[in-house]
């Protein structure tokens, strides 16, 4: 197996792990606005990783540019989200009452996305794309956006662990502390990480190095998961048990079967593109519109089993899913054997 499309599955894994533990996390506790900001961040971290799948293994350079400009986006997203997410979290005084303070953490963000993303003429110029041994890497370039990126990078990092020092000296609960130092110590390792990757390839420009950034970032997100199982981080205890015993004690398979076929979906949607394109190298928007659809109807599922409490209109909602995605699964088949 070329190291190339290894990378790309790797990506591909860790796109699937993001996007799994923030459906995770939101479906704990919808409501929470702090399970929400959470979820936001896995998505980004789940695009960041896919974008990076297509493009260490594309078949041309403007392939790889575009993807590469997709994954800019979260890029930016990433450490705005972040800061929000500890704010929450922590319920910083000063910074949770000031609603407006919240909204301009985002105004870095929509400008690094113009002008990594968006803009026709400073995106492009921002990419010096090579194909090495191990796929198509970006070389580091110097500009006055990037030095501007990298204090942004360095400021929200710095309030980030600003937030959570504070939280930790402050709260009278063994369990928030243990938490605090759960999440300063991964969010710190992977920070240390991500710098020191990004001073090696600044001072070696042309090494080849895999850029790992999204992938290490599943240390974080695993240990919030843990605290999330071990001290109940983000999650409304009573409501989890409520919603369990709606499922157990008084078994709701039809319930069950619904969360396991939008499981299903979107598992399926994810081997479909794995296999078609990632492996196969079939035709990529034939593999990403199937896939895509499938991992939407999963998506869909799940969030009309939060939303929608009658058990009667959901079991009709899968009903009617069903019956549409036979033919579609069926044609869809006879096309690949033909």
């Amino acid at each position: 197996m070329q190291l190339p499309l290894i990378f790309s599955l790797l990506y591909f894994g860790t796109f699937m792990a993001h996007g799994g533990f923030g459906a995770y996390m939101f479906y704990r506790d919808p409501k929470s606005p702090v399970n929400r900001v959470f979820f936001a961040l896995c998505i980004a971290l789940a695009i960041w990783s896919f974008s990076f799948s297509i493009a260490v293994n594309a078949p041309d350079l403007e392939t790889c540019l575009f993807w590469r400009r997709v994954a800019s986006a979260c890029i930016s997203a990433y450490y705005g989200l972040i800061l929000h997410f500890v704010i929450l979290l922590t319920g910083h005084r000063w910074l949770t009452r000031h609603k407006g303070v919240q909204y301009l953490i985002y105004l870095p963000i929509l400008i690094f996305v113009w002008v990594y993303s968006l803009s026709p003429t400073l995106a492009p110029s921002h990419y010096s794309l090579i194909l090495t041994e191990i796929g198509w890497l970006k070389l580091s370039l110097t500009s006055i956006w990037d030095y501007l990126f990298n204090l942004y990078f360095m400021a929200y990092m710095l309030l980030f662990i600003k937030v959570l020092w504070d939280w930790y000296h402050n709260t009278q609960s063994l369990q928030e502390k243990r938490q605090a130092k759960m999440i300063v110590a991964t969010f710190g390792l992977v920070f240390c990480l991500v710098i020191l990757t990004f001073l090696i390839r600044l001072n070696n420009p042309t090494t080849v190095f895999p850029e790992i950034a999204c992938i290490i970032s599943l240390i974080p997100v695993l240990s919030c998961y843990y605290a999330m199982k071990k001290y109940y981080l983000m999650t409304d205890r009573q409501l989890i048990d409520i919603n369990e015993s709606d499922l157990i004690l008084i078994g709701h398979h039809s319930e069950k079967v619904f969360l396991y076929l939008s499981s299903f979906l979107m598992f399926g949607g994810c081997l479909n593109f794995v296999s078609q394109y990632l492996l196969y190298g079939n035709n990529f928007e034939k593999a990403f519109v199937f896939s895509a659809i499938l991992c939407l109807t999963g998506f869909f599922l799940k969030i009309t089993h939060i939303i929608i409490p009658s058990s009667k209109i959901k079991e009709y909602i899968s009903i009617v899913i069903i019956t549409l995605l036979i033919p579609l699964i069926t044609f869809r088949f006879i096309e690949q054997s033909s």
